[in-house]
C-alpha cells in the first residue's frame, strides 16, 4: 500500500526508502562526448533501458569547466524525461521514483543556467503530469508549475522542443476540433523550428551538447492530430515521417498502419 501511495502522490524523496525505481544499471564510464551521443541515441530510439545507461553514464563523466558540466546536466535531465514519456504497464510503482530523479537533474542544470527554456518546459510537463495525477498537489506544486509555464512561453515560437511540448500538451488536452487544431498550429512551428534546426552545421572542435531531440515525437503527434481531424491521408505521411527519423515508435508504426489499413509497410 505503501508504494502505491508513493506512487499516486509522487513523493519520491518522502519514500526513498521504498524499492520504487530499480538499482541504477553498472556501466561502463565513457567520455562526457560518448555519453551525451548515447543519449542523443537512446532518446531517438526511445529505448528506456538505453536512456537509464546514458544517465548513469552522464552522471559518472568527467567534466572539465563549467559548460562541460553544464551539458552534463542538461543532457541527463533529458535523457530522464523522455524516459517518463515511454509508456509503462498500468500501476507501474517506478514511475514515482524516476519523475523524482528527471526534476531533481532538470533542476540541476537550472541552478548553472537559470534561463534555460528547455529544462523549465521539461519540468512543467513533469509537474503537470503529478499534478493531473493528484489535484491536491496544487497546494504545494501549483507555484512552481506557474513559474516554469512562464519561464519557458515566450520561447514556444524560437525553440523547436519549447513548442513540441506545448503542442503536445494542447493536443492532450483538445476537447474538440478547434482546440485540436490549435494544437496542429504549435506542432507546426514546432516542426519549422527542428527543420532549421536540422541545417546548422555542429561544432567539431569542442564536445557537441547541442540539443537536438524532440522532432520524431512531434511528428507522430502531428499524424494523430491530423488523424483526431479525419485526414487519414496526411496522418500516413507523418507517421512515415516519424518512422523516418525513428524507425523505433512503435506508436508511430501503429498509426501509419492504421492510416493505410495494413497495406504497407511502415517501417522505411
Amino acid at each position: 500500500l505503501r508504494s502505491v501511495a508513493c506512487a499516486l502522490l509522487g513523493l519520491a524523496s518522502a519514500c526513498a526508502s521504498t524499492p520504487l525505481s530499480p538499482a541504477p544499471p553498472i556501466v561502463e564510464e565513457v567520455s562526457l562526448q560518448a555519453a551525451v551521443d548515447g543519449a542523443r541515441d537512446a532518446i531517438r530510439e526511445f529505448d528506456l533501458k538505453a536512456m537509464r545507461v546514458a544517465a548513469q553514464q552522464l552522471l559518472l563523466a568527467e567534466a572539465e569547466n563549467d559548460d562541460d558540466r553544464l551539458a552534463r546536466d542538461y543532457w541527463r535531465g533529458a535523457a530522464l524525461f523522455n524516459s517518463i514519456l515511454v509508456p509503462r504497464p498500468v500501476g507501474d510503482d517506478r514511475l514515482a521514483a524516476d519523475t523524482g530523479v528527471a526534476t531533481e537533474a532538470l533542476e540541476a542544470t537550472l541552478e548553472r543556467k537559470p534561463d534555460d527554456v528547455e529544462s523549465h518546459a521539461m519540468l512543467a510537463v513533469l509537474i503537470g503530469r503529478r499534478l493531473q495525477a493528484s489535484p491536491l498537489l496544487g497546494i504545494t506544486l501549483g507555484s512552481s508549475f506557474k513559474r516554469h509555464r512562464k519561464a519557458s512561453a515566450d520561447a514556444r515560437t524560437t525553440n523547436a522542443r519549447v513548442a513540441y511540448l506545448e503542442g503536445t500538451g494542447l493536443l492532450k488536452r483538445a476537447g474538440d476540433r478547434e482546440d485540436v487544431e490549435a494544437a496542429v498550429e504549435v506542432l507546426l512551428s514546432a516542426e519549422q523550428l527542428f527543420a532549421a534546426e536540422s541545417g546548422r552545421e555542429r561544432a567539431t572542435d569542442s564536445l557537441d551538447w547541442t540539443p537536438d531531440w524532440g522532432r520524431p515525437l512531434n511528428l507522430m503527434f502531428l499524424g494523430e492530430a491530423h488523424e483526431r481531424l479525419g485526414d487519414v491521408e496526411q496522418a500516413a505521411v507523418w507517421f512515415e515521417r516519424a518512422l523516418h527519423h525513428s524507425f523505433m515508435l512503435d506508436r508511430a508504426d501503429e498509426g501509419y498502419r492504421r492510416c493505410t489499413n495494413g497495406t504497407e509497410n511502415g517501417s522505411p
